[in-house]
């Protein structure tokens, strides 16, 4: 799993200053701890985006919120995984890192962004993705735009959301975390 954050870390004042390493007791006694919220799924489905490069792509995305009266709060945006090739804002462990999130304060989004259309077996895909190649380069970079777009749909909403727009944070896993990390790098 990968944060990106798309402020300046020294403006966060909860922002993780140092790396630290927990065994795995540590961790599992800290994912069973009670949460401090309830949480209520907002939107669902809602759209933040249209792509009619090919063919229509469903850019939409569930926001979860805690009930709580916090209006600065921070959004954490979860990516799916899949290659870039699968995928869904409905994968289980997304959705569960969403409620999650929100239950400990966080307002959560998770959204979808394109996929690669792609119509050849399993082992000409693997080829294809190894080799320097447009199918790779491009679907990254097409997943890149609707991650620029979708972060320009949450600042333009955030006020709405009782979400402060300077703390807004980017992760993902896998195919997520790879567009992620790409954000905090890339910015044309």
């Amino acid at each position: 799993l990968l944060f990106s954050c798309k402020t300046d870390r020294d403006r966060i004042p909860d922002f993780p200053k140092k790396h630290v390493i927990r065994d795995g007791s540590d961790l599992k006694a800290q994912s069973n701890s009670r949460k401090l919220f309830s949480v209520e799924q907002v939107a669902e489905d809602e759209a933040y985006a249209e792509h009619t490069d090919r063919k229509a792509y469903q850019m939409t995305y569930d926001l979860f919120l805690p009930e709580n009266e916090d209006t600065e709060k921070s959004l954490i945006v979860f990516l799916h995984p899949g290659a870039f090739l699968t995928g869904s804002k409905n994968d289980a462990l997304i959705q569960r890192f969403c409620k999650d999130f929100a239950g400990k304060g966080y307002a959560t989004l998770a959204a979808n962004y394109r996929l690669a259309d792609y119509q050849g077996g399993l082992g000409d895909l693997l080829d294809q993705m190894m080799k320097p190649g447009k199918l790779a380069k491009n679907q990254i970079y097409r997943s890149l735009q609707d991650a620029h777009s979708l972060l320009a749909y949450c600042e333009a909403n955030a006020e709405s959301w009782g979400v402060d727009p300077d703390r807004i944070y980017l992760a993902g896993y896998s195919a997520g975390a790879i567009l992620a990390l790409n954000y905090a790098y890339i910015d044309e």
